[in-house]
């Protein structure tokens, strides 16, 4: 996983946990990377004594949505594994196993979270 494609910065205090995207190149489009680097990040927020949690993409952007690449099996994950997404069925599972959970733990956190 390229460890840059998602950045977590804390304030002096550790109260308030800044996650941003940081793909600037592809407007934040999300691929593996991100969508592993949110994962990672929301498990770590939830064990932390953050308070409150800012999700911010770039200064004039905060993402473009899903990596149509990525989606459409033409880009290769950090892994160099080729997801071939345009398949109903391995659409599906990436979409309940990988992008819902993830939204529904950014959702259902006990701490207020702000997109930037």
């Amino acid at each position: 996983m390229n460890e840059k494609a998602v950045l977590i910065e804390e304030n002096e205090d550790g109260r308030i946990t800044t996650i941003k995207l940081n793909r600037p190149e592809k407007k934040n489009a999300m691929n593996y990377d991100i969508l592993v680097g949110l994962q990672n990040a929301i498990d770590k927020i939830e064990r932390s004594k953050t308070r409150v949690v800012i999700i911010t993409g770039g200064d004039d952007f905060f993402s473009a949505g899903i990596d149509l690449k990525f989606l459409t099996g033409q880009e290769k994950d950090s892994e160099g594994v080729i997801p071939d997404l345009r398949v109903p069925h391995n659409f599906r599972y990436f979409t309940n196993t990988w992008i819902q959970p993830i939204f529904t733990k950014i959702e259902k956190m006990e701490k207020p979270v702000i997109a930037k």
